[in-house]
Formats: structure tokens, sequence, C-alpha cells
């Protein structure tokens, strides 16, 4: 039985007002996260915000809705794949989705472990 079939899966998300603050606590908790030796490898992908390093495990936001992958702005979810032209993800919430994206044609994401309060 997996940790979130026990119920001890907890999801956690920061908040702040402004987007350079949002930028601040992704790179804190990312960094904190990231601080041990068994850190996943990471890749370096060029987005609308700039350039950020993505790997296994990490969270994800989508930063504007898009019909081809079936993402929308604000959708959260945690990213099983990254390399230089594919990203998986498996998003938030009642489905077990699974999508799918070249991240040097599909550039509106960031990391998701805070968000803007109006995001939210």
């Amino acid at each position: 039985m997996d940790v979130a079939a026990k119920g001890t899966s907890k999801s956690r998300l920061a908040f702040a007002h402004k987007r350079k603050d949002v930028h601040a606590l992704n790179q804190a908790i990312r960094d904190a996260l990231r601080s041990g030796d068994d850190a996943p490898p990471e890749t370096l992908f060029t987005t609308d915000t700039g350039k950020r390093a993505f790997a296994t495990d990490d969270r994800i936001v989508f930063t504007r809705n898009d019909k081809d992958i079936g993402v929308k702005n604000g959708m959260l979810g945690t990213v099983v794949k990254a390399e230089s032209g594919e990203i998986a993800v498996k998003l938030d919430g009642d489905t077990n989705r699974l999508v799918h994206f070249d991240p040097r044609s599909f550039r509106t994401f960031d990391h998701g472990y805070a968000v803007t309060i109006h995001k939210s």
C-alpha cells in the first residue's frame, strides 16, 4: 500500500502577493528539498519567466491554458520526467492524468512550490 492510500500523504503550497516573492519561495523550498546527496539530476529549461532547472519529483505550475496538452493556467503537478526534449507531469487532482510536452516549444510553466495568492 502506498503512502497516499494510507492517508499520510500531504500536499503543501506556499503563497505570496508578488511574483518576485513567489520566485524566491520556490527557489528556497526547492533548494531545501534538493539538499541531500540523493537529489535526482536536473535539466535547465528556458521558460517564459526565465531559466529554470527541473528534475524528477519537482513541483510544477502551468501558467497558461493549452488545449493541445490539456492544461489550464494554475494547474499543478509533479514532474515524472525532465529531459531536454520532453517533460512529463502527473497532474494533481482526482485523475491520474499524465501530460507530456516539449519544453522547447511550450514555455509557460514554472516551479510550483509557491504561487501568487491571485493564482491560487
